[in-house]
């Protein structure tokens, strides 16, 4: 995710809407091994010979990262990250979190996942 920030790709929150509104969506029911078996390991195979070549092989902090640091923007606790948390309540957004995390709990009890 911070390769293709650093890469101008997408921005930060392009990459937090993409992740949550799909694959994020099933990490509580399936995971990203039996994710692969349903897929097809060939066609993971296939993926990965194409695209892996393509990704960063990292060895040090992505640069966005370092920017924003550098720039003094340290995330929530100095009100800007990746967002504006200026204009971010960041104890609504713990609560969301956590509540969506119950429900998720909630319906893998039910489903006997639990």
């Amino acid at each position: 995710a911070l390769s293709l920030v650093d890469a101008g790709v997408c921005t930060a929150a392009e990459v937090d809407r993409i992740v949550k509104l799909t694959f994020a969506l099933r990490l509580s029911s399936l995971g990203p091994m039996e994710n692969m078996d349903l897929v097809g390991l060939d066609a993971v195979q296939r993926i990965h010979r194409y695209l892996l070549p393509e990704l960063a092989v990292n060895t040090k902090p992505a640069e966005c990262i370092d920017d924003k640091v550098s720039a003094g923007q340290l995330g929530m606790r100095s009100g800007q990250g990746f967002y504006d948390w200026s204009q971010r309540d960041a104890e609504q957004v713990i609560r969301n979190r956590d509540l969506l995390i119950v429900r998720q709990l909630e319906v893998l009890r039910e489903l006997g996942e639990l």
